[in-house]
């Protein structure tokens, strides 16, 4: 539990995207820990540095840090890949999917914003619909948008199918608020 306090993205409940791998996180926080530490580290030899000229003592240190600064920028350019297309190709049909349901079930809700059962079931008949359109892109598959809870947000995104994760979107800014 204390890693949950001081690096909360190492706990898979607090952060971990569905759909995301866990690596993505890891090599995230390790360029962190790499970037801010030889940062600081370098920060301090060059104060030395310039307070004492240029003693050859500081030159080795000096080229290890910059070493760990290149690696650090380097580690931090691996999960790029593999969290960039979230915003490109499929996800912008989930996303746009996402959207336009939310906007259908906003106008299904009563006027307070809270939907009933009954309208609850209308979304329920309506999602079905829009699933088999989102199914039938092939970039999208086990992707689908589920009635989460009875207020705004309603919708949320599963993936992987029914045993999958799920993460509940503001359609508007697309801020990921719950994830599991």
């Amino acid at each position: 539990m204390t890693s949950a306090v001081f690096l909360p993205a190492l706990s898979a409940e607090v952060v971990q995207f569905p759909g995301d791998a866990v690596w993505t996180i890891l090599i995230a926080y390790l360029a962190l820990l790499v970037g801010v530490g030889a940062g600081m580290l370098r920060l301090v030899v060059g104060v030395a540095r310039r307070r004492r000229g240029e003693p050859s003592a500081l030159r080795a240190p000096r080229r290890i840090l910059n070493g760990l600064l290149l690696l650090s920028g380097v580690l931090v350019l691996l999960p790029l890949f593999e969290l960039t297309p979230r915003h490109f190709g499929a996800w912008k049909s989930v996303r746009n999917a996402l959207r336009a349901e939310s906007a259908r079930v906003r106008t299904i809700a009563s006027p307070d914003g809270v939907l009933k059962q009954d309208q609850a079931e209308t979304v329920k008949a309506a999602l079905d619909l829009a699933n088999r359109e989102l199914a039938a892109r092939a970039s999208t598959h086990g992707v689908s948008l589920v009635l989460y809870r009875n207020t705004y947000p309603y919708l949320a995104v599963r993936f992987d199918g029914e045993n999958g994760g799920l993460g509940l979107f503001d359609p508007a800014t697309m801020y990921c608020s719950i994830a599991y």
